[in-house]
């Protein structure tokens, strides 16, 4: 999500150090709110990006590395777009799994509750019947 706001932002001719305030002030995810401050910081001091994201666990390896690359070929823009496409496809991908696992769970959990249902309403009445035949 951050990576679409930086894009936009980078395509406007923003700077970067003005294109991380605008999503710091956007995105309201804690790991990111704690880290944009710092790495805007270090920017400002004539930092590259990549070592500034180098120092939060938060940022995986690949992403440093593919901010490296576009650092040296001056295509920060790009790669910000394909890591947002991307992170957004992972995310889709593994919603999909979690719902294949979850639709049986919910099936099996939604039968037991109708199944408990079923014999609350008629164990009474074979206890019922049970009674009447003993009865008689």
């Amino acid at each position: 999500m951050y990576e679409a706001r930086a894009t936009s932002s980078r395509q406007r001719g923003v700077p970067l150090s003005n294109a991380l305030e605008l999503v710091k002030n956007m995105i309201h995810f804690y790991p990111l709110e704690k880290a944009l401050p710092k790495i805007q910081a270090s920017i400002e001091q004539g930092e590259h990006l990549h070592k500034s994201m180098q120092n939060f666990s938060f940022f995986d390896s690949r992403m440093v590395y593919l901010v490296k690359v576009a650092e040296e070929i001056n295509q920060l823009d790009q790669i910000f777009d394909r890591l947002q496409q991307q992170y957004y496809e992972d995310v889709e991908h593994r919603i999909k799994i979690l719902n294949n696992l979850l639709e049986p769970l919910l099936i099996i959990i939604v039968g037991l509750i109708v199944g408990f249902i079923l014999v609350a309403m008629y164990l009474p009445l074979f206890q019922l019947g049970g009674w009447v035949y003993i009865n008689q």
